[in-house]
């Protein structure tokens, strides 16, 4: 695995691990006046104890949670559904352009409340083709390992990365990019 450090720019490096499966696939759905097509990425993985971590309440020396950083690329702006299934119980996230695991406020989106005791969660979003986003799954506890399995559906083709962040940003660059 490749480990970069980047002062005030981004970084995000596609990382291929054995355990992760992704597949897409589209469906049709055929009416009387016309014909629908609807797009499919499965995605499933395992998280370990090698898998990156943050706070879940941006202290310092709060517990650590594993998670899988997954960025989303949608060719056609529209409604998407995003179904996930864990052995463990859930906490999910959605950022606009990119997750930063040291305030993880930045950028959010959405928020599956960490009080939430539940396993599996599907919510609709309308995602626009020219923007990214990082989908965050972890669990509400800290340090467990969990397998999970993900379903994105949509009216294009979906574009699912599995993505390691190693980033150092300085101050001045939340201030200029906030």
């Amino acid at each position: 695995m490749v480990k970069t450090f980047v002062c005030i720019f981004f970084l995000a490096v596609l990382d291929s691990k054995d355990y992760t499966n992704m597949n897409t696939s589209f469906l049709t759905s055929t009416s009387d006046l016309n014909t629908s097509i609807v797009y499919e990425s499965e995605y499933k993985s395992i998280i370990t104890r090698d898998s990156l971590t943050f706070r879940m309440y941006n202290y310092c020396n709060g517990p650590q949670h594993f998670y899988k950083n997954l960025q989303i690329h949608v060719f056609q702006q529209g409604k998407y559904d995003i179904f996930i299934n864990s052995t463990e119980h859930l906490y999910v996230s959605l950022y606009k352009d990119y997750f930063y695991p040291l305030d993880i406020d930045l950028n959010s989106l959405f928020r599956l409340d960490e009080r939430c005791e539940i396993n599996q969660i599907k919510f609709t979003r309308n995602f626009h083709s020219n923007e990214t986003y990082d989908l965050i799954i972890s669990t509400v506890y800290s340090n467990l390992t969990f397998s999970f399995s993900l379903i994105l559906t949509g009216p294009s083709h979906i574009n699912l990365n599995q993505t390691s962040v190693y980033t150092i940003l300085l101050f001045f660059h939340v201030i200029f990019n906030s």
